[in-house]
């Protein structure tokens, strides 16, 4: 299970529910909340240390979803994130192109926590 440091525990709820689309499956007394996503799971919490480590992120792989979700993203007004130079890859369309038939697409949550969502193009 991944661990996610957030600043407002309120806040960033929204963002993985609504925006992200998870269903909360525990909330600890704290307000800790874990979410199933796939196979696996995150938890958010609160900590005055979120969003400053930045060589840390979740990924998700998508498969054939993965144009369709980051349309979906895009519809919901997130922010994509261009690494493309530092990878050397094209990217079109908020869509890394890392081969012919694969691509990632980055995004942040509000407090700066990195996400990637790989998949097929």
């Amino acid at each position: 299970m991944a661990n996610i440091a957030v600043k407002d525990i309120t806040s960033a709820k929204e963002f993985y529910e609504r925006t992200l689309g998870l269903t909360a499956i525990r909330i600890d007394p704290s307000g800790r909340t874990m979410y199933k996503t796939g196979n696996a799971a995150i938890c958010i919490y609160e900590s005055e240390f979120a969003g400053t480590n930045k060589a840390d992120y979740i990924a998700w792989e998508v498969g054939d979803d993965f144009k369709r979700i980051v349309l979906t993203l895009k519809e919901k007004h997130v922010v994509f994130l261009d690494y493309g130079e530092q990878l050397g890859v094209e990217v079109i369309d908020d869509m890394h192109h890392v081969t012919n038939d694969a691509g990632l697409a980055w995004i942040q949550d509000p407090d700066g926590n990195l996400m990637v969502i790989a998949g097929n193009l």
